[in-house]
């Protein structure tokens, strides 16, 4: 866990040149961010910008020894074939949005769902309360670009009966079995 995570949002696992982040990112809200005290320690939405920033620093610190997957719940949806029935677009959505599709591009990570399924629309997270579809794709696992080739598959679950989210899954290829 980073020292920068105080509340445990991010598990790292490192196996044999590859390293494993899980993370459940910030959801930005109008409710204030709280310390561990219960004061008011300023705005949730910058709060979860600067914790996509440092899930994606410590990315780029672990690719200096191999490859990287990070996967899990970001809240944010990177466009609008990724919602239902709208993309917000309005501030602060918007530049959470375009931030982390930015450093993904400038680190070199793939959303490897999209990148498997173009033109796909499927969700992973429902709100169960609507009384139509609303849902959007807001887990997802960004592979480094070193990673892409190693892929198999990449899909997303049916919605669990537990959750408002539905599983993705990716299977990883042994390394010696992608050699030609």
């Amino acid at each position: 866990v980073p020292d920068w995570d105080l509340e445990g949002r991010v598990v790292l696992v490192r196996r044999r040149g590859l390293a494993i982040v899980n993370v459940y990112a910030v959801n930005g809200t109008s409710k204030p961010y709280l310390d561990n005290a219960g004061r008011i320690a300023g705005d949730r939405h910058e709060l979860k910008r600067r914790f996509q920033s440092r899930v994606m620093d410590l990315a780029r610190e672990l690719r200096k020894d191999g490859a990287v997957i990070i996967a899990g719940d970001w809240n944010v949806s990177r466009t609008a074939q990724d919602t239902h029935p709208r993309l917000r677009t309005e501030e602060p959505h918007a530049r959470a949005r375009a931030e982390l599709n930015a450093r993904m591009v400038d680190e070199g990570f793939i959303d490897i769902w999209r990148e498997r399924h173009p033109t796909e629309r499927a969700y992973t997270w429902f709100n169960r309360r609507a009384h139509g579809l609303d849902a959007s794709r807001v887990d997802y696992v960004l592979v480094s670009s070193d990673l892409v080739y190693r892929i198999r598959a990449a899909d997303t679950l049916g919605l669990l009966a537990w959750s408002d989210h539905a599983p993705v899954l990716v299977e990883l290829a042994d390394p010696d079995s992608t050699r030609g």
